[in-house]
């Protein structure tokens, strides 16, 4: 895959583990004994002043490299946080000028103790400075420096000597594949990555500085200026919406870069990209991105309505791709072999094409692709199948109702329109599967609740949903549920399994009953009560009783509990544990 080469060393996360660890051990226990000098000199009468100082000094420095170490020991461990190379190069800075100082003040306090004939504290004056930049100078300058500053020659890609460009961190070479354009290499030991100013003549230069080894080499950064032409490229392309501050990105990042290298020979046909979102908030608003990370699929350009929520694992990101990767239509040779392959059960579409080429046959190609999941695609070839040209046709589920199609093939927005119109139900059955899905849309549910194989009421109420707010389609999203699986809204309701079928709605903020279910079928009973939901007349009543021009029912029993059911559903939306989520008050 174009888009980054890596140069892989070869560093052990070990043992630089272990040199820091020593380190870091080395440094607490040169400031232990500088405090306990500290604590002798102190209490011993009449000792001078100045040793005291010398004392005093040396602990500060200790400390000072205790500290340092600490924070690379760390780095190591965790990854470093920062976000640009430029705090590295910072961090070296600072410890050479701290080593410059400490020597300067070891040759100050070493001068100062002979002349004053203090010979007894010249081995503390002199011996805990320098053991200290020592230690510091191995847990430090060792791993840090001498992996950043490595010079690395040129390196033959695909045979091809590639030029190489020392950045103190990084080395710069083509695209192996001489497609994509200049592409910068990473030093693989790192997670995250850093930028530096990259020469003109290259898009990015990048280096990290954690030790935590992983390989970017499969995973291609998208901008605004190569997204379309990515997408072109590439038949799917799975995308990682991301930020760096957000520690889910930080997990997947890693993960995402190993899976991405079972496919490292599908040029073409499969691509594994990232979006940084805080660098490219126009792609992040494009696709409407509300949470780090988001994971979706990109098939011939064309973004898949669901996006990935399964597990974050390289055998789970595989499997999906593999999966994608299958055809979305499957081919028959007649209406008969169609009749005996489809299942009942699901909506299916069935066209006929003369070949399988030309504009028409791509272009449902790339419709039942984008769609795939929600209908189960078919297609016949041969003259013999459509002897007039193209032909299409959709068949719901469980129905012998077929519906043509008349519109032009040609035009793929008007076929895809029509195919999803007839794919994607107006009605639809929320699980646990996709109940995170159906929340993020951030409409409010209206909901039938009813028994398993309760088709009477289901088709009722779906009659009853298209013929009354099917222009209410995208202000609430229509649901019929397991009232068995779902028992815990029906207890926030004060209901059990026994009452179904009831309907409610959910806000993401309250629960409301619809009042007689007696009415489920009656003209503009639905459209009334969906209407009192935008109108805030469903919550007002329930702080306030019923509107003056209606009846005041006789309440029975308290009144105290004026308020309504709090929203269950809410809690089906995306977790706090597995995403960083913005604009939280959306739902």
């Amino acid at each position: 895959m174009c888009g980054t080469t890596i140069v892989k060393t070869t560093e052990k996360k070990w043992l630089l583990f272990l040199i820091s660890f020593l380190s870091l051990l080395c440094t607490g226990y040169i400031l232990y004994e500088s405090l306990y000098y500290m604590l002798v000199l102190t209490h011993r009468k009449g000792f001078p002043v100045l040793p005291q100082l010398i004392a005093y000094f040396n602990i500060g420095i200790c400390f000072l490299g205790f500290l340092n170490n600490m924070f690379v020991f760390f780095a190591i461990k965790f990854g470093a946080e920062a976000r640009r190379g430029h705090v590295v190069i910072l961090m070296y800075i600072i410890f050479q000028f701290y080593v410059f100082i400490v020597m300067f003040m070891v040759i100050i306090l070493l001068c100062i103790t002979l002349i004053n004939n203090q010979n007894a504290v010249v081995p503390l004056a002199v011996s805990a400075p320098i053991f200290n930049i020592a230690a510091v100078s191995i847990g430090f300058f060792m791993p840090y420096y001498r992996l950043l500053k490595r010079q690395m020659l040129e390196q033959r890609v695909n045979g091809v000597e590639a030029p190489t460009v020392d950045m103190n961190a990084a080395v710069v070479h083509p695209c192996p594949h001489y497609q994509c354009g200049p592409a910068a290499v990473v030093v693989e030991h790192a997670a995250p990555p850093y930028e530096i100013d990259a020469p003109p003549e290259y898009d990015k230069v990048e280096f990290s500085v954690s030790l935590v080894p992983y390989c970017l080499s499969e995973v291609t950064p998208l901008t605004n200026a190569n997204f379309d032409s990515i997408m072109k490229e590439n038949q799917i392309v799975f995308v990682n919406f991301y930020a760096d501050w957000c520690r889910f990105s930080q997990m997947l990042k890693p993960i995402f870069s190993d899976a991405s290298d079972k496919f490292k020979d599908s040029h073409g046909k499969v691509a594994y990209a990232n979006v940084d979102c805080d660098r490219q908030p126009e792609l992040a608003q494009r696709f409407h991105v509300s949470k780090y990370p988001t994971l979706k699929l990109f098939r011939y350009g064309e973004m898949v309505k669901r996006e990935y929520r399964g597990q974050r694992s390289v055998d789970a990101f595989t499997s999906y791709i593999e999966e994608q990767l299958k055809s979305a239509v499957t081919t028959v040779a007649s209406p008969e072999e169609f009749n005996n392959r489809a299942n009942k059960d699901k909506r299916s579409v069935i066209a006929y094409f003369p070949q399988a080429a030309g504009a028409e046959f791509d272009i449902y190609q790339r419709v039942a692709s984008s769609l795939k999941g929600e209908c189960d695609f078919f297609v016949g070839v041969g003259p013999e199948l459509a002897p007039s040209g193209p032909a299409m046709t959709f068949v719901p589920a469980n129905s012998n109702d077929h519906q043509a199609f008349n519109g032009a093939f040609n035009d793929q927005e008007f076929v895809k329109a029509w195919v999803a119109d007839k794919c994607v139900p107006f009605v639809r059955e929320i699980t646990f599967e996709n109940a995170e899905e159906l929340t993020e849309e951030g409409l409010p549910f209206l909901i039938l609740f009813r028994m398993a194989g309760d088709t009477e009421s289901e088709r009722i109420f779906t009659e009853q949903v298209i013929r009354e707010i099917a222009d209410q389609k995208s202000s609430i999203n229509c649901l019929v549920a397991d009232g068995q699986k779902f028992a815990h809204p029906l207890h926030h309701l004060g209901k059990s399994v026994k009452d179904l079928p009831l309907i409610a709605i959910d806000s993401f903020r309250h629960m409301y009953l619809f009042p007689d279910m007696n009415k489920l079928g009656q003209q503009g009973a639905i459209r009334q009560f969906v209407q009192d939901l935008h109108s805030g007349k469903l919550h007002r009543e329930f702080h306030h009783g019923p509107d003056p021009t209606q009846p005041v029912p006789q309440i029975h029993g308290s009144a105290d509990n004026t308020q309504p059911p709090p929203s269950v559903f809410k809690q089906l939306k995306p977790s706090d544990n597995r995403y960083s989520i913005l604009n939280r008050d959306e739902l």
